[in-house]
């Protein structure tokens, strides 16, 4: 009898166990993740493909989905453009578009994930597209990591939904979900700023701050100016700090954010290849109140990335570049090599920094080819030419090789008149 119950009592913990490791969404367990492979069936082409989204077989259909993602034809799909409509193009791929569409909403995770990888290829109806992905609440990480991937890479700026969306993820199971979601305001005008700082504040997670903190550094108004300052006092977390200590770069109140960098321009000094390279109106305005007060730009040199300055100042590079490299329908660049050419104006001003910069523009400038330089070689050019004639004429050499030769020469010495050369290091 014992030996009955023991086995019975083994029964019934195994069937719990595989309900337990079967049933989706159960427990700490979670849907497959999506590798999106899929079977490429020897001899079928496009057609057949498109042909298998009528199946009633989820599995079918994601294999369909996934080769017409993998194998479109060009990266703008047809429909995006007005001008297409009619062609056979076109109307081939609306046909897919329109059987895809209605399986973002299917009951199989994998397929719907699937629908929104395919449809986010396409600018058409972009906008109507992107609010139902934001109102979609399946529950599926992997349909949910599908739309998250779209909202960032979109300009979308619906306040309610983008806020909807991301209250939604914070309520899921989900690690993922709830913490990719503070991804999602990165890029947007509008944020729910004081639930960022209030989950800051009640978290004890160092990822989770560092997460809203990058949500909020293109975000910077006063009050999360204030708010961010004020941390940075009085953390001891290094990586806060320094998270922090950049982020003030984007403060929308320019003003603020230069008298809090001028408080503690000896962290700026050591930290200075982040200003030079970050490119906006205070980085500019703290780079030049640093040289007004002593700052020497040969404490910060070249990295590897500049291979044509190595160890070079990497102040004095970025100027010399910009000099020489504007793009003049660029607004971008028009406006970095006016507020480089101010703090050129600052170097200038200082002897010694300006005897730096000059001795730098003369190494890597280039200067035309001199006179003399170009008369000597044309010399012995002529000099070659007619010991090569005599030569030529001893091997009894065909003349139209010789003309040949000649003339490429000859093509080659009055190229070099156009010629610019760098002055040696």
């Amino acid at each position: 009898m014992k030996k009955l119950i023991a086995n019975l009592i083994t029964t019934l913990i195994c069937t719990v166990v595989v309900i337990l490791l079967t049933a989706p969404g159960c427990g700490d367990e979670r849907e497959n993740n999506v590798g999106y492979h899929y079977v490429i069936i020897p001899g079928y082409n496009d057609s057949d493909y498109m042909s298998m989204l009528n199946s009633t077989n989820a599995e079918i259909q994601y294999n369909a989905i996934c080769y017409l993602y993998e194998n479109m034809k060009t990266n703008q799909p047809a429909i995006d453009y007005d001008s297409l409509k009619g062609t056979r193009e076109y109307d081939s791929i609306m046909l897919i578009y329109r059987k895809v569409l209605p399986m973002v909403n299917s009951k199989n995770s994998w397929v719907s994930s699937a629908a929104i990888r395919y449809l986010s290829v396409f600018k058409y109806n972009r906008p109507e597209f992107m609010r139902n992905l934001l109102n979609y609440e399946n529950p599926s990480l992997n349909v949910q990591l599908e739309i998250v991937k779209n909202v960032n890479a979109d300009t979308i700026n619906d306040q309610n939904l983008i806020s909807r969306k991301f209250n939604f993820l914070q309520k899921q199971p989900s690690w993922l979900l709830q913490n990719i979601a503070y991804g999602i305001f990165k890029e947007k005008d509008n944020i729910p700023i004081n639930q960022l700082i209030n989950d800051y504040n009640t978290s004890g997670a160092e990822y989770k701050k560092l997460l809203i903190l990058n949500a909020l550094s293109m975000h910077i108004t006063d009050s999360v100016f204030y708010f961010l300052s004020n941390e940075w006092e009085r953390t001891t977390n290094e990586r806060i700090k320094n998270i922090i200590f950049f982020s003030l770069l984007n403060s929308k109140n320019e003003e603020m954010a230069f008298n809090w960098y001028e408080k503690h321009l000896p962290l700026v000094e050591e930290n200075m290849d982040q200003f030079i390279h970050w490119g906006n109106n205070t980085s500019f305005k703290i780079i030049e109140r640093c040289i007004e007060k002593g700052w020497q730009p040969s404490s910060v040199l070249t990295g590897n990335n500049f291979s044509e300055f190595k160890d070079e100042p990497l102040l004095y590079s970025i100027i010399f570049i910009n000099k020489n490299q504007i793009d003049t329908t660029s607004s971008e660049s028009l406006y970095n090599a006016k507020r480089w050419k101010i703090i050129e104006e600052k170097i200038l001003r200082d002897p010694k920094l300006k005897q730096e910069w000059l001795s730098f523009v003369d190494r890597y400038s280039e200067y035309p080819l001199p006179a003399e330089f170009i008369i000597q070689h044309r010399q012995i050019t002529e000099d070659y030419l007619r010991k090569t004639r005599l030569l030529a004429n001893q091997f009894q050499f065909d003349t139209t090789f010789y003309h040949e030769f000649e003339g490429s020469i000859h093509s080659a010495s009055i190229n070099l008149q156009g010629e610019k050369m760098k002055r040696k290091k």
